[in-house]
């Protein structure tokens, strides 16, 4: 897969993502516990208080610079927005791969026996990690090295 495809793929993940997080802030607190919010950014929304909304909002925006970002890096050698996808890639990967210490973490006195909360934690698991993967593998393929930079002179 090309790095061009690669960052495309991270970009509409990461919009996917952000955008995730908004219609679970639309559709209230129930929605936000089972995306896996804590319990005070849960209570929060339930109340109308800023505290859980502020906090959703900023993942939100969050994950839509990301997705900005990795659609610039396509075409961009700049050093701070490789560094921060650098960054996000290696999180978004141990995120990823965390799965089976995260999602116990996330069930704990919370399914009620639906397996659907488990599987929707999996699969979200194994999205992030295509993500970081994903951002990992482009900004490899489109590294430029000291040996290439002679070579052109």
């Amino acid at each position: 897969m090309s790095a061009k495809a690669l960052f495309n793929y991270a970009a509409l993940a990461l919009t996917a993502g952000a955008l995730l997080h908004v219609v679970g802030l639309l559709m209230g607190p129930d929605a936000i516990k089972f995306l896996g919010a804590p319990p005070e950014v849960v209570q929060s929304i339930a109340e109308g208080g800023f505290y859980g909304l502020a906090i959703t909002l900023a993942i939100a925006a969050l994950l839509a610079g990301l997705a900005i970002l990795s659609r610039r890096a396509r075409t961009s050698s700049g050093k701070i927005t490789r560094a921060i996808l650098w960054f996000f890639a290696l999180i978004f990967t141990l995120r990823g791969m965390l799965v089976f210490l995260f999602v116990p973490a996330i069930m704990a006195g919370r399914n009620g026996g639906d397996g659907t909360l488990f599987w929707f934690h999996v699969g979200a698991s194994i999205f992030v990690l295509t993500i970081g993967l994903a951002l990992g593998l482009a900004l490899w393929k489109t590294r430029v090295t000291y040996k290439t930079k002679v070579s052109t002179i």
